[in-house]
């Protein structure tokens, strides 16, 4: 009988032939020995999308696409196990996605859905920058590297990784580093919805952390509270290691729920003009929208708290 990992590949030939591997432990061997990245094929035989993609991304184009890497091809339908560990979701949506993973088996990027020969390099290129950026944090199994390593798990959605890095981050950490774990848990708990686990982690976080800043204003806009939320950000955005884009979306939220939308608007302006690659620039949009429409069907707190400046 065969091994339970069971994984479709079509081998080259010639030339190339070497970088495709039988399976994904064997993909991560060959990354290791090599200290280069895997990049894991999801596929789904037998569906039109997925044999266009097999076509358009033959192995010898693989091997002329992305040469340093280790390339394997995965039935997500017989590996059902990996795909959730991989992409985070189950494979009966749609079995078909792209994983780059590092030698250790990390995912530092991957994308659900048909990749074409420009998405696929684009998503290496960004693999490989991810790692460049995470070496230079420290050196692998260090906290530095393992808190950036967390923050990126929460960057591609699979919090529950993130959740459990950090909290293990935060148990074993000195005092600085728990601060900054306390302020990414509490981020991970409002962006789920759970404002008290939020409040409760940023009892631990630094007080002056940015990222702790940005989300206690988070919190405040979840309580209810959106001129506490106001004040916070407004003296985040004068910060040059604020998250930006984050900041001034959060910031047009506060001035419309407290009821001053012409600020409101002009927040969400400069989102789009002046971060237009950023992921809030479309969240701003969409907001800017709700708030052009009137209708939102809810109160918000009155704006008589201060005066606005001309």
């Amino acid at each position: 009988m065969r091994s339970a990992l069971v994984t479709l590949l079509v081998l080259l030939p010639s030339c190339g032939a070497e970088r495709l591997a039988v399976d994904f432990p064997d993909a991560l061997a060959r990354a290791r020995a090599r200290d280069t990245l895997a990049v894991v094929h999801f596929r789904l035989p037998g569906r039109p999308l997925s044999d266009a993609m097999d076509e358009a991304l033959a192995p010898a184009a693989l091997s002329a696409l992305a040469p340093e890497l280790v390339h394997v091809r995965v039935d997500a339908s017989r590996e059902p196990a990996l795909f959730v560990r991989l992409c985070g979701g189950s494979a009966r949506g749609g079995g078909l996605a792209t994983c780059v993973v590092d030698p250790g088996g990390d995912v530092l990027a991957c994308t659900r859905g048909y990749a074409d020969a420009a998405a696929l390099r684009a998503l290496c290129d960004g693999a490989a920058e991810l790692r460049a950026a995470l070496a230079r944090s420290g050196p692998a199994g260090t906290p530095l590297h393992a808190l950036a390593l967390a923050e990126r798990f929460a960057a591609l959605g699979r919090r529950d990784i993130a959740a459990a890095r950090l909290a293990a981050l935060f148990a074993s950490a000195d005092p600085p580093l728990r601060a900054r774990a306390a302020a990414r848990l509490a981020r991970l708990g409002i962006e789920a919805g759970d404002v008290a686990g939020a409040r409760d982690w940023l009892a631990h976080a630094g007080a002056d952390d940015p990222h702790a800043c940005l989300t206690r204003a988070m919190v405040q806009l979840a309580a209810r509270e959106p001129h506490l939320a106001r004040a916070e950000l407004e003296a985040l955005a004068a910060r040059p290691d604020a998250e930006r884009p984050a900041v001034l979306l959060h910031l047009g939220h506060a001035w419309h729920e407290s009821g001053h939308d012409a600020r409101a608007l002009a927040a969400y302006a400069e989102v789009r003009a002046r971060h237009a690659a950023a992921p809030e620039a479309l969240l701003a949009a969409r907001a800017a929208e709700h708030v052009l429409r009137g209708d939102h069907g809810h109160d918000h707190a009155p704006p008589t708290d201060r005066p606005i400046p001309p």
